[in-house]
C-alpha cells in the first residue's frame, strides 16, 4: 500500500514540473524527504528537489528557509537554482546539476587532497560561506556531504548545497538557539550554548575547520578532539 501511494505522489510531481515546460527523466535520488528527478529544458539539465510539504509546521519552516535561500542566493560556489515553486503538497527547487557528486564520496575513495588542492578548495567554500553571512545566512550543517565537485576532473571547482538546516539573521536576532549540526563538524558553540547563551554565524567557520582536516593527513589527537566534541552533538 505504501508502494502505491509513492506511484501516485511521483506522478503528480512529475505533472507539476512538465506544466512548468520541463520534462522529466531519470530518478537521481529518494529520501525521507522526497525524490530527486533529472529534468530538462531546452539545453539546461537540472536536478528537480521535490519536497513533501510535511504538517509539523517547524519542518515546514525548515523547508521554506531552504526555498528562499535555494532561490535568492547567487554565487560561484553556491549550487544554483534555475527555479523554485510551491504547490499544495509540494516544493520543487530546479537546481544546478552537479555531476562531480559529493565531496565526501571522493574522499572516502582517494583519500587527502594535496596541499595546494586543499586550499583552493578552502578558498572557494570561504568564499560562499562570506556571501552567505553577508547577507544573513548562516549554513550551520557544513560538512563532505554537502559540498559537491562540478565534475571529477577539476576538484578545484566544489559548491556548497544543502540549506536544510540553515537560519537566517537579522538586526533582532543575531543570536541562535537551535540545537543543530552533524557530530564531528558541529562547533562547541552550539554544543555548550546552555553556558554561552546562544550562538551566531561563526559556528561555520569551525565547520569548514572540521572540513579541512578531512583535505590532509591530520594528527590522531585532532581528530580525537573533533570525536570526543561531538559526543554530546544534537545530532546523536
Amino acid at each position: 500500500m505504501q508502494a502505491q501511494h509513492s506511484a501516485v505522489a511521483a506522478d503528480v510531481a512529475n505533472t507539476q514540473i512538465r506544466k512548468r515546460g520541463w520534462a522529466v527523466g531519470k530518478t537521481l535520488g529518494q529520501g525521507a524527504f522526497g525524490l530527486v528527478k533529472l529534468v530538462t529544458k531546452a539545453d539546461t539539465s537540472a536536478a528537480c528537489k521535490i519536497i513533501a510539504k510535511p504538517k509539523d509546521r517547524k519542518e515546514m519552516e525548515a523547508i521554506e528557509m531552504e526555498y528562499w535561500i535555494m532561490k535568492e542566493s547567487e554565487h560561484p560556489g553556491i549550487v544554483k537554482c534555475y527555479e523554485a515553486v510551491q504547490t499544495p503538497g509540494n516544493v520543487f527547487l530546479f537546481l544546478q546539476l552537479v555531476a562531480g557528486g559529493e565531496l565526501f564520496d571522493y574522499i572516502v575513495e582517494k583519500g587527502s587532497f594535496t596541499e595546494r588542492l586543499a586550499a583552493e578548495v578552502t578558498q572557494k567554500l570561504l568564499a560562499a560561506l562570506q556571501y552567505l553571512h553577508g547577507r544573513g545566512i548562516v549554513h550551520r550543517d557544513l560538512k563532505p556531504e554537502n559540498v559537491l565537485l562540478v565534475n571529477k576532473s577539476d576538484l578545484s571547482q566544489v559548491k556548497l548545497t544543502d540549506f536544510g538546516l540553515s537560519a537566517k539573521m537579522d538586526n533582532q536576532s543575531a543570536v541562535m538557539h537551535d540545537a543543530v549540526g552533524t557530530p564531528g563538524y558541529v562547533a562547541p558553540e552550539i554544543l555548550t550554548m546552555a553556558q554561552t547563551g546562544g550562538y551566531d554565524a561563526q559556528v561555520d567557520v569551525w565547520s569548514m575547520g572540521g572540513v579541512y582536516t578531512e583535505f590532509r593527513p591530520a594528527p590522531i589527537a585532532a581528530r580525537l578532539l573533533r570525536f570526543a566534541l561531538a559526543l554530546d552533538s544534537p545530532g546523536r
